[in-house]
């Protein structure tokens, strides 16, 4: 089945469209035989197509090849950031409990991992809050940065509200209260920032990050997180043939790394000028809305910075997930939330952790923006949520 063209799309958070050169790259690669891991003249082809596309990634991201470790997606490595660092913060100091320390706008891939230790007696959750009225609650994150800190996780750009966090100076703590120790770690869901940001997270002081080839229009299948230290600081989640240096086994997927790596190079060449471009159509959907549905309201997040590309708005007339089905029917496609839990009927978390009731909740759908959106997509959209 294919989409009419008069169906615009406004769920770049979900996931972009291929992009041509990425799709070409995959389709090359994917055309070849050999697995990396081989030692004849095939594997080593494909080892060094791996190669090449690591070091381009690891050029995009500002960090150093070996510092990157591929994963299957961005929740693989979100799990592997939280319980190897658990893991490894245990091994080093037996006997206490690790605290793990998140923002209450975390997705899920961070927060269940980190429910679960600690329902199984594993590590202490310490959640900070993050609200429409002050922003980041620094006196509690300090606070949180005890002994037994062993890792704090807090995403970059929060994929259901826009808002960017103020990870500089999270970091800036987190090193201090490290001092000359190795803990406690800093880990950033870094998915939605890659286009859109000045500062990546590892430039921002990030030990760990994540990355997601289907965010910036790669092939969905390939993540990366990035590890920078020594691998006593992070214990394997996947054990097997030893890829990855030994910190994620399993056969990588040379074909979506070769387009991943691709396209995060263009999306990070292309990052000031798109910015730029988004936050202008941005703020014709707010102008337009506060003409024709002055009801519609952004849901804003205090903090200091939005990025261009998501805009979640309070639409008061009828349950999220009613409207998405109305709109998808008029030709808009948006999203009630993450596509991750976009089936379910829960109220958005992100939202009552800003201090709104679960009735706004409930009501609140997300607008993503990407490289086809244009200002006359968001005026149409507009006038669809106004009706």
């Amino acid at each position: 089945m294919h989409l009419p063209s008069s169906y615009r799309y406004f769920d770049y958070a979900a996931g972009w469209p291929v992009r041509p050169e990425a799709l070409e790259a995959y389709v090359a690669a994917a055309r070849e035989v050999g697995n990396p891991g081989s030692v004849h003249r095939a594997g080593q082809l494909a080892l060094e197509r791996l190669d090449v596309a690591r070091d381009e990634l690891a050029g995009v991201l500002g960090v150093a090849a070996h510092d990157l470790v591929f994963t299957a997606s961005a929740t693989e490595a979100n799990n592997l950031a939280i319980a190897g660092t658990v893991e490894a913060f245990r091994t080093s100091h037996p006997g206490v409990l690790p605290r793990v320390v998140i923002s209450s706008l975390e997705h899920d891939a961070v927060r269940v991992p980190v429910e679960r230790l600690a329902s199984l007696g594993l590590a202490e959750a310490s959640v900070i809050p993050v609200t429409h009225e002050g922003g980041f609650d620094f006196a509690a994150f300090e606070e949180a940065l005890d002994e037994r800190a062993a890792l704090v996780s807090v995403m970059h750009v929060s994929n259901e509200l826009g808002g960017v966090l103020p990870l500089y100076e999270i970091a800036r703590k987190v090193r201090a209260a490290r001092g000359g120790g190795a803990w406690p770690r800093l880990h950033s869901d870094a998915v939605q920032a890659l286009p859109y940001v000045a500062d990546l997270a590892p430039a921002l002081g990030a030990d760990l990050a994540t990355y997601a080839a289907h965010k910036v229009g790669g092939v969905a299948g390939a993540a990366v997180l990035v590890a920078r230290g020594g691998r006593e600081l992070l214990v394997p989640q996947v054990r097997g043939g030893g890829q990855e240096r030994g910190v994620r086994s399993g056969t990588e997927d040379v074909p979506a790394i070769v387009a991943f790596a691709r396209s995060a190079a263009m999306a990070r060449a292309e990052s000031a000028a798109e910015a730029g471009r988004l936050r202008a159509i941005r703020e014709v959907l707010l102008s337009q809305l506060a003409k024709l549905a002055p009801e519609v309201q952004e849901n804003l997040s205090g903090l200091r910075e939005q990025s261009p590309h998501i805009v979640s708005l309070h639409v008061p007339h009828g349950h999220a997930q009613e409207t998405v089905a109305r709109m998808d029917l008029s030709g808009f496609a948006i999203a009630a939330g993450p596509a991750c839990s976009a089936r379910s009927v829960e109220a958005s978390r992100a939202v009552q952790a800003l201090g709104y009731g679960r009735q706004r909740a409930e009501q609140t759908v997300r607008v993503s923006l990407g490289s086809q959106t244009s200002a006359d997509d968001v005026r149409a959209l507009a006038t669809f949520l106004a009706g």
